[in-house]
């Protein structure tokens, strides 16, 4: 699919626009796919995904980025980089992990959720 979506759009759109079309279609592709597999009963509110804080933290890493890129010039690169990570890394630490984390925690390392419990 996605090689053909590429095929087709490479003439008009030129090979670069092409691939992050066809690559775009083909994720979007695969998440509706996947929905369908799965059926609506699997969908849970927005809160339990996390979405809210996800927002959060890319709006504050673009922001800083767009923030770097008008001000900084080369080194804003570095510098965003480094903030970038540092803000990923404070939210991961101040906020409880959301549901779906604590649900793939608990089935992929169940000795690991009994040790945080015990220790708590």
């Amino acid at each position: 699919m996605q090689v053909g979506l590429y095929a087709t759009l490479s003439p008009w759109f030129g090979a670069s626009n092409a691939v992050c079309i066809s690559i775009l279609v083909a994720y979007w592709g695969m998440g509706f796919l996947t929905l369908i597999w799965m059926g609506p009963t699997c969908l849970r509110p927005i809160s339990y995904w996390g979405l809210e804080r996800l927002i959060v933290i890319a709006a504050a890493v673009l922001g800083l980025n767009a923030w770097l890129e008008k001000g900084w010039g080369g080194s804003g690169m570095l510098v965003g980089v480094g903030l970038s990570i540092a803000i990923i890394i404070v939210s991961l630490g101040v906020f409880a992990p959301t549901p779906v984390v604590r649900t793939i925690l608990s089935t992929i390392w169940p000795q690991l959720q009994a040790d945080l419990k015990t220790r708590l």
